[in-house]
């Protein structure tokens, strides 16, 4: 019956929570060995994923399905399937961040495809990027209209054009509205906009590291912090994103302010111009990361490390290794290694 409803996902949902009650009834004999119930058990597992595919063919935005169905495909480490998942995912919601951090760390882990992933994170921030340049400038606009309305009420004017009032132009709340009128080289931050994060930008430079895309991370980090930062219409930084070898539009005395990076971004950025042969203000950069426990920040310390070594600086590679290998709680085998 099932097969025979091609537009309707209820009979595969039925059919999915089925299968997944005889998944949840064998677990425990699956974990005590049973050898029967490993067979039913892996049987249900794949009939469950198999109406999942059903109902995501069918409803293609149901992010329910899509999720338990890319959870089982984790577990069964099938990640072939996964990537075919999320491009899937990602054809029918293409800025979905959530979906693009989650599709990035599979292929980040696989070192499979990286290309992809980073496709994804650079598109969608592109998108929001417009979206935040778009809603400054509608509602600077917005604001210029209210201001000739007020203007032609109090009679200055009589003959002003007011324009076109669109019926958006009451979804601007009006401090807004006045901010970017009297900020012209501001935009809504992103965390406003419900756009990327410093998390996905420090995704992406990740991918950028794997793939020796230094340049093209720089310009990420710096681009993207700013629009992060609601100052997307400084337009002064944008032909001097990578030129800028001292990196003046992210001083670090700046960190906590306006200008500030999180110290993620702030060492990503010290990576890059290590690797560029920029190496005074990767220097500069990296320095700020000295300040901070080892113990708290071990990932960063040993990634500072591993490109002092690949740049061939083996004596401050030693350094920071030595510095870990004297805390109880970051002296680990991989660090001997």
């Amino acid at each position: 019956a099932a097969h025979l409803t091609t537009d309707e996902s209820f009979l595969w949902e039925q059919l999915y929570g089925m299968h997944m009650t005889i998944v949840e009834e064998n677990a425990q004999s699956v974990q005590d060995g049973n050898t029967e119930a490993q067979a039913a058990y892996d049987e249900a597992v794949d009939q469950a994923l198999d109406c999942l595919k059903h109902i995501v063919t069918i409803s293609p935005t149901n992010k329910e399905a899509w999720t338990q169905r890319m959870q089982m495909l984790e577990a069964k480490e099938d990640y072939r399937s996964m990537a075919r998942g999320y491009r899937t995912m990602l054809r029918v919601d293409p800025y979905n961040m959530q979906t693009i951090r989650d599709a990035a760390t599979m292929f980040a882990k696989r070192r499979d495809d990286l290309e992809r992933p980073i496709e994804w994170f650079v598109a969608a921030i592109e998108f929001y990027n417009k979206q935040a340049m778009d809603l400054a400038e509608q509602a600077a606009g917005q604001a210029h209209r209210n201001a000739l309305a007020e203007l032609a009420n109090q009679g200055m004017d009589e003959n002003v054009d007011l324009g076109a009032v669109s019926d958006e132009e009451g979804q601007i709340d009006e401090e807004w509205a006045a901010y970017f009128a009297a900020n012209p080289d501001k935009t809504v931050p992103m965390d406003d906009l419900g756009g990327y994060s410093y998390s996905d930008l420090n995704m992406l430079a990740e991918l950028r590291l794997l793939r020796s895309e230094y340049e093209m991370g720089v310009v990420d980090i710096k681009r993207g912090a700013r629009f992060v930062q609601g100052r997307g219409r400084e337009y002064q930084w944008e032909d001097n994103e990578l030129v800028d070898t001292e990196d003046d539009e992210y001083p670090v005395s700046a960190d906590g302010g306006e200008n500030g990076l999180p110290i993620e971004l702030r060492i990503k950025l010290g990576q890059f111009r290590l690797l560029l042969g920029n190496e005074d203000v990767a220097k500069t950069h990296i320095d700020a990361l000295h300040t901070l426990d080892t113990a708290a920040y071990e990932d960063l310390y040993t990634d500072v490390a591993e490109t002092y070594a690949e740049v061939g600086h083996v004596e401050l590679a030693i350094d920071i290794y030595e510095q870990l290998i004297a805390h109880p709680e970051t002296n680990q085998p991989s660090v001997w290694e």
